[in-house]
């Protein structure tokens, strides 16, 4: 048996080259809260380690084989212990919620399955657009930015051709 496990979806925000500066409209993306914490030590003041229950992702057997149809979407994460609450990207079938982490795909060896990615992230600009490198988001495709997110997705603890593992120039829109 193969355990399959997802990594937190956070689609083409590495940022490569100089840092960008945000611009007046990407002000508001970074407009906390009125009672959100102003700094590491008001946000940690009442955290306290190991006291927020460990998130265990819903287990997807397919271990015989067979199709899985799988959204990425934007989620509301609970960070616990006094963190505010934000919005991510996940993962879910179709049909189901969607999930930060996603599901664990449970998979044997020798046994293939397929799995069609579907992008439902319904916003036209990344969360963290601001920081995300332009080059990254507008290759593979002459609509970016009228399409949507672009989403990359990574698998752990299988054998995948690299074409379809993750790399920014094989975007998922």
């Amino acid at each position: 048996m193969v355990r399959l496990a997802f990594a937190t979806l956070l689609p083409l925000t590495a940022t490569f080259g100089a840092a960008q500066t945000p611009t007046t409209n990407d002000a508001a993306l970074f407009t906390p809260r009125p009672d959100a914490p102003k700094s590491a030590e008001q946000l940690f003041a009442f955290w306290k380690a190991f006291t927020t229950p460990l998130v265990i992702p819903e287990v997807i057997d397919m271990r015989k084989g067979g199709g899985l149809e799988m959204n990425i979407g934007e989620t509301v994460h609970e960070w616990g212990s006094g963190a505010p609450s934000a919005t991510t990207y996940g993962y879910g079938k179709v049909g189901g919620n969607i999930t930060t982490p996603g599901p664990t795909i449970l998979v044997s060896k020798d046994i293939p399955i397929t799995v069609q990615w579907n992008n439902a992230i319904k916003s036209s600009t990344h969360l963290l657009d601001v920081f995300v490198e332009k080059t990254l988001t507008q290759r593979e495709s002459s609509c970016y930015p009228n399409c949507g997110v672009p989403v990359i997705t990574h698998i752990h603890g299988l054998e995948t051709p690299a074409q379809f593992d993750g790399l920014p120039h094989y975007s998922i829109y």
